[in-house]
């Protein structure tokens, strides 16, 4: 949300900077200040219900629609979480309660990485329905121009009636008593005069308080369309699920048991290996996959063909680096391909080793596997690796490597995400 953030910032700072350059002393008419309202209400009615795109979309869509003239009535966290399931009478009763001219509803649907919007404006004093728009967006820094895009397809469409609205709040405002227009006008402070627009009725605030919101409705009807009088303006709520935030997970553990089979030039000295392993990684999620990178730990049991021959070889201790790369996250089935490098501790007697070089043989294993998703949180992997562990001894004076080389299959483990 970098790009979220950056650019209000930005605007802040340039208008401080210019509004510097200009004189103060005469302030504009509060006439010429007086622009049409917005309230933005952004509802999840989908998929996975997560509220904390309520913020993010309302941010972006008050840049919008602020950049093309519109005061907008800007909610705090509180009062979006109240109205997440609200009724459509009670968006226009609280947008009624507002003094604002139209009401922006921020539809969204969450489809694994991408959001899917539907903006729907309407007329608050009319009650009817002026415009729609449907567009998706990549979570991220893409978001905010998908919203972008939507809002300026939106904006042709809705010019007349920004202009009756900003000339309905003229005229109400040329009616009031001149009395109290020299006092409004004592009272504004000079400069500030294009900062805060004047409402035709100023005795209520931008951002009144209401009634609770109304329970949603159980089933999703159909939007609404042009009544002939408001109070029969059919509803279109959001579904009736518990809202609950889902992020990205970012870390993943798992343990979990192998089997060891050597290829058959090595079957005269092991037969075969048990081997437990524990990871731990951190999520990075890409447009293309999820990214793992973490470490690994475990234990290897050998099972030797000549047990009085092969037992200083016996247990190892193995740890390492992990990387792997997943398809298809958010599937109940995944893809994954895995690459682990490190080393492995030989913790078997070596009283009767001659020539050993060190306890520490370098080990590499690569391989491919599937996810099966249990739940967000909970999983089973299946995977098949190939594995090479690297013997180094001192021979004729020199150092001499023996591959120990063998296949992990299959590599079960269970697995958890947080």
């Amino acid at each position: 949300m970098f790009r979220s953030l950056v650019f209000p910032v930005s605007l802040s700072l340039l208008l401080i900077f210019g509004w510097s350059t200009f004189p103060q002393s005469q302030p504009a008419s509060l006439g010429n200040a007086i622009r049409a309202s917005a309230y933005i209400v952004p509802q999840p009615v989908g998929g996975e219900h997560d509220l904390s795109f309520q913020t993010v979309l309302l941010a972006a869509l008050r840049i919008e629609l602020e950049r093309s003239g519109l005061e907008v009535r800007v909610l705090d966290k509180a009062q979006l979480a109240s109205l997440a399931r609200a009724a459509f009478e009670t968006l226009l009763e609280r947008a009624r309660s507002a003094d604002t001219d139209f009401l922006f509803v921020e539809r969204y649907t969450r489809q694994v990485n991408d959001l899917k919007v539907e903006i729907v404006t309407y007329g608050v004093e009319e009650a009817d329905l002026m415009a729609s728009v449907t567009i998706s967006g990549r979570i991220g820094l893409r978001l905010d121009e998908a919203v972008t895009r939507g809002a300026n397809s939106l904006m042709p469409a809705l010019e007349t009636r920004i202009a009756s609205a900003v000339q309905r709040r003229r005229e109400a405002f040329a009616a009031r008593p001149p009395v109290e227009v020299a006092l409004a006008e004592q009272a504004q402070p000079a400069g500030e005069s294009q900062a805060e627009p004047l409402s035709p009725v100023p005795a209520k605030p931008a951002v009144p308080e209401a009634p609770p919101a109304a329970e949603p409705k159980a089933a999703e009807v159909a939007g609404p369309q042009v009544p002939a009088q408001p109070e029969t303006l059919p509803a279109k709520p959001p579904s009736a699920v518990e809202v609950l935030p889902q992020r990205p997970f970012a870390w993943q553990a798992a343990a979990g048991a192998a089997s060891f089979f050597p290829l058959p030039a090595l079957s005269d000295a092991v037969t075969m290996g048990i081997l437990s392993t524990l990871c731990l990684e951190r999520l990075v999620s890409t447009s293309i996959g999820t990214l793992g990178l973490g470490i690994y730990a475990g234990y290897t049991g050998f099972l030797p063909a000549n047990p009085s021959l092969a037992a200083y070889f016996q247990s190892l201790i193995p740890v390492g680096l992990d990387l792997r790369w997943t398809a298809f996250e958010r599937s109940r089935l995944g893809l994954f391909v895995r690459l682990l490098g490190g080393a492995a501790i030989n913790v078997s007697d070596q009283s009767k080793v001659a020539g050993r070089l060190t306890r520490v043989l370098p080990q590499l294993k690569t391989g491919a596997g599937l996810t099966l998703a249990l739940s967000r949180r909970f999983g089973i992997s299946v995977e098949f690796l190939y594995e090479m562990l690297f013997y180094l001894y001192t021979a004729n004076g020199g150092v001499a490597t023996d591959l120990i080389m063998g296949f992990n299959a299959p590599a079960i483990c269970i697995y958890t995400k947080w």
